[in-house]
C-alpha cells in the first residue's frame, strides 16, 4: 500500500517524510522491545551476582523500557492517521 501511494508521484514530500519518520518509530520500537527482553533474560540467568538497581527518578524512569514502547506506537497509530488525511486530501 505504501509503493502503490507514493509511485503516481502526486503525494508529496510531506507525505514522504512522516512516513520515514514512521518507519524509525517502529524500528526504535522493535529495538527498545529486544533490548529490554534481552536484559531481561540476562537478568533472570546472573544468579552469582546480585546488585541492587539504582533507583533512577524523573523522566529517566519513565522513559525507560516498556513505556517508551507504548510512546512510540502511540505515536506511529497518530503518524498513520495523519499520513491517512494526507492521502485523502490529495486525492479530493
Amino acid at each position: 500500500m505504501t509503493f502503490n501511494r507514493l509511485t503516481p508521484g502526486n503525494i508529496g514530500y510531506p507525505y514522504a517524510l512522516i512516513l520515514g519518520l514512521k518507519i524509525v518509530f517502529v524500528f526504535g520500537m522493535f529495538y527498545f522491545i529486544r533490548a529490554k527482553r534481552h536484559l531481561n533474560f540476562i537478568s533472570k540467568f546472573s544468579l552469582t551476582e546480585h546488585h541492587e538497581k539504582p533507583k533512577s527518578k524523573g523522566l529517566t524512569r519513565f522513559l525507560n523500557g516498556y513505556n517508551i514502547a507504548l510512546i512510540l506506537g502511540l505515536s506511529v497509530y497518530l503518524l498513520s492517521n495523519l499520513l491517512n488525511l494526507i492521502y485523502i486530501s490529495t486525492i479530493s
